[in-house]
């Protein structure tokens, strides 16, 4: 076979006898994102190296047998081509799976405790510009994109189906007591519950970018997939209106960031200039969405500084120097002022004195000093100021899937032996990872942060988890383990998903309250550790109370009375226990409480006349006090 035919792909040293272009496109890139930094093509080959480090098969496709297995690479390739677009096929498929699943169970979700103060914000940032007064609480410190863009989507709703704008809730300063301005409420929420699912669409797509980036394009599906079967993250993508967005944006940010300091690394130094460039354009824009980030949580101004720690580790295989890495410098200043003016803009509260404003906005929400409650854990009750510094990993431990544990675990493994081997943009992202699960984490326990509700305020960890745990998962089906170990891999994944998949049917609408099994389910955290904090089954509790009674009935709710009253049918009198105290009506009343502290142990002396249950264990309870 001495005549063959070539074509001298990018690289020296690489020269395969395929004619086809988006075949030697596909072999190509499995060359540059093969399994764990191997190339697909010299596997096949005697190990002779070219100057540059890489094998050198070109002189070894001269005998029939080097022939037939360029050819099977070929065969393969081809299979790959139609090829570049495959994988985003297979990720848009899963993608597509998620959005049918969701857009057919969000109607069923309960209003959480913090939808209120989310849906008052709107109001809130407005009076502040007519009025000057100030925002209560810390809403201050979040910023208003996402609650004023799910409010545009809800009035040009209200628009086309009513012919006008609706404000009666704002009207009654947040009170649903008023019916109209209750069922308004419902369906405001409603609209927000079915953005924010869409929105968390861009945390299972940044899933599979970061996916493709270290393990390969065609192994970027199993990074939404194992997002999607945590249920802590699947059940709060739903109705939780501040933690999800920026657990969102921040592996958004990751991801960009990764493929940012990638081109920073393909940028020839003497072209490293601010001017009319992509690498301007692309400085100026990830500052834009590092201060979208910042604006759902304060804590997002630090994937600047994560990105540059990135760049600088990857930079450190290129063995640059530090002059050389000092002239992007200029790049990072315009994203820092780009961040900085999308913070500003944002944030209405911030307009009067923007330095001030932020440094007392971190100082509160590091250490969370507006939260004065407290916590069941472990079957203690634990104020949120005093919870000890293994509160987070017992609670990512126990909430966790195991499987996906044991597989991040051999992520992390293989990153930390190849790690050397990766490509730049691959260590890149793999730092982003590590910073994005460590370092808040770190903080928050070195600072003795006020911790509360299991890992709602870490939710961000969760997609970084599943990263790295599909990254282990794609090393077990890569093409250079034996063929025995990669079917099982393929069969161990449905096996292993089955009974996660069974209690979030189980559980739901509350997936967001699941428990692993090793750890005893959810039976096993009853009265020890916290199940409904949010309060969405006092929806359930209270459609039974419209089914139970008749109109002119009332009812006391234990806290988060808008949970519970959002719900209530027409002639239903719903009091929160402050009103009760005041005005203590005549029996009989229900009382409807959520598992929280001792709400459930208000009015011992009424008996429970209904329970919401999952896998047989209480959460929202009613009783008849006559």
């Amino acid at each position: 076979m001495s005549r063959r035919r070539g074509c001298r792909l990018e690289r020296p040293g690489f020269h395969v006898p395929v004619r086809n272009r988006f075949a030697r496109v596909a072999v190509w890139r499995q060359v540059e994102a093969g399994d764990s930094g191997a190339n697909v093509l010299a596997r096949h080959f005697p190990r002779d190296r070219d100057p540059n480090g890489n094998r050198d098969v070109s002189s070894h496709l001269g005998t029939r047998r080097d022939w037939c297995k360029a050819m099977r690479i070929y065969d393969r390739a081809r299979a790959l081509a139609g090829g570049r677009r495959l994988p985003l096929v297979k990720v848009g498929i899963v993608i597509a799976l998620l959005l049918v699943v969701g857009l057919g169970t969000v109607g069923d979700q309960g209003v959480s405790t913090d939808e209120r103060d989310d849906a008052l914000a709107i109001y809130w940032n407005l009076r502040l510009l007519e009025t000057g007064q100030p925002i209560p609480n810390n809403v201050a410190y979040y910023g208003t994109v996402f609650p004023f863009v799910s409010e545009a989507v809800f009035q040009v709703r209200s628009l086309f189906e009513n012919g006008a704008l609706r404000s009666e809730y704002f009207t009654n300063g947040g009170s649903t007591h008023d019916l109209t301005a209750r069922v308004e409420f419902r369906e405001r929420i409603l609209t927000k519950h079915i953005l924010t699912f869409l929105f968390s669409l861009l945390a299972y797509a940044s899933a599979a970018g970061l996916v493709g980036i270290l393990s390969g394009a065609n192994n970027a599906w199993l990074g939404p997939i194992l997002l999607a079967l945590i249920p802590r993250f699947w059940g709060e993508t739903f109705f939780n209106p501040r933690d999800i967005p920026f657990a969102i944006m921040f592996t958004v940010g990751s991801l960009l960031g990764a493929l940012l300091v990638g081109h920073y690394l393909r940028v020839p130094l003497e072209g490293a200039r601010v001017g009319r460039n992509r690498t301007t354009v692309y400085s100026l824009l990830y500052g834009v969405i590092v201060g979208l980030c910042t604006g759902t949580r304060l804590a997002g101004f630090l994937l600047l500084a994560f990105v540059a720690i990135a760049h600088l580790v990857a930079s450190i295989g290129q063995k640059a120097r530090l002059k050389d890495l000092l002239r992007f410098s200029l790049f990072y200043g315009l994203a820092v002022g780009a961040w900085a003016a999308t913070v500003i803009a944002i944030h209405p509260a911030s307009w009067a004195g923007p330095v001030q404003w932020f440094i007392e906005g971190l100082g509160m929400l590091s250490r969370h000093t507006a939260w004065d409650g407290s916590n069941l854990f472990n079957g203690r009750y634990i104020p949120g100021m005093y919870t000890p510094w293994y509160y987070l990993p017992v609670w990512l431990m126990i909430t966790t899937p195991e499987f996906i544990q044991v597989t991040a675990l051999g992520g992390a493994l293989v990153f930390l032996f190849t790690f050397r081997r990766l490509r730049p943009v691959q260590q890149a992202a793999a730092v982003l990872l590590v910073l994005q699960i460590a370092f808040l984490p770190g903080l928050a326990v070195l600072r003795d942060s006020t911790l509360y509700n299991g890992l709602r305020q870490f939710l961000f960890l969760l997609p970084a988890v599943a990263v790295v745990a599909a990254s282990g998962w794609a090393w077990l089906l890569s093409a250079q383990r034996p063929r025995i170990l990669r079917v099982s891999g393929l069969l161990l994944l449905p096996v292993l998903s089955f009974p996660v998949i069974a209690d979030m049917v189980a559980l739901h609408p509350y997936e967001y309250i699941y428990f692993n099994r090793t750890f005893g389910g959810l039976p096993a955290a009853y009265n020890r550790f916290e199940t409904d904090y949010f309060g969405l089954s006092l929806r359930e509790g209270m459609e039974w109370i419209n089914r139970a009674s008749g109109s002119g009935a009332r009812v006391v709710a234990g806290r988060a009375i808008h949970s519970a009253e959002a719900f209530a049918e027409e002639g239903i009198l719903v009091a929160s226990l402050a009103e009760y105290a005041e005005r203590e009506f005549a029996r009989p009343f229900y009382y409807i409480a959520r598992p929280h502290v001792a709400l459930q142990q208000r009015f011992p002396e009424c008996p429970i006349v209904h329970g919401v249950t999952r896998q047989d264990v209480p959460l929202t309870i009613v009783k008849l006090c006559e």
